[in-house]
């Protein structure tokens, strides 16, 4: 039920409250309408994977930057995640990945959305360049994307360089919204559904 009173809700806010990252992120969901296109090969790439995400990353990104990126805002913890994290002895990889969980469970939590069956990759590339040339290459198309999320592979797509808690957030928040609904909503609900995810991350 709160989900589809959101749902209304969404359709009458007026773009002009949403915060600028509208229009930076605006149709980052990305609808693959062919059979035929592949998603780049990970070979060489890293992964790290938890219940509901698989990271994975080029040899050549920062972990430790990327996880220093996922906290520059104040996301609410519980208890079981403080403890975790409170852990001096935890790899920088596990603590990107309790950081992504993090920003997931407050993603789920503001939509009043937990998909069944969820789980989503997350490919971070070393810059924007490198990633938009992987869409280039699936789509022979030169858009230029800060980050983007493809349902038909369940894939975000980001990079280093644009790599922070309110992007993971948003793309998180389309891969929710994608995976809740038995058809994903058209792209403009989605939009503004994903960008108000991010307006109300560090809010209690």
């Amino acid at each position: 039920m709160k989900s589809l009173l959101l749902l209304i809700f969404y359709l009458f806010i007026p773009v002009c409250c949403l915060p600028d990252i509208a229009a930076a992120q605006s149709n980052d969901s990305i609808t693959v309408t062919s059979t035929a296109i592949r998603e780049p090969s990970t070979d060489g790439w890293f992964s790290i994977k938890g219940e509901s995400v698989t990271f994975w990353y080029v040899s050549d990104v920062n972990v430790k930057r990327l996880e220093a990126r996922l906290r520059t805002r104040d996301i609410p913890i519980n208890q079981e995640y403080r403890m975790l994290l409170s852990n001096r002895s935890l790899s920088m990889e596990d603590r990107l990945k309790a950081r992504i969980e993090i920003i997931l469970l407050r993603v789920e939590d503001i939509l009043g959305m937990t998909p069944t069956d969820f789980h989503v990759k997350i490919r971070v590339f070393k810059t924007r360049r490198q990633m938009n040339d992987a869409y280039n290459d699936m789509f022979n198309d030169g858009s230029n994307f800060k980050s983007f999320y493809m349902h038909y592979f369940r894939s975000v797509y980001t990079n280093e360089q644009d790599f922070l808690d309110s992007v993971m957030a948003h793309e998180l928040g389309h891969a929710v919204i994608d995976h809740y609904f038995s058809m994903p909503p058209p792209s403009k609900m989605a939009e503004l559904m994903a960008t108000y995810v991010d307006a109300h991350l560090d809010q209690d």
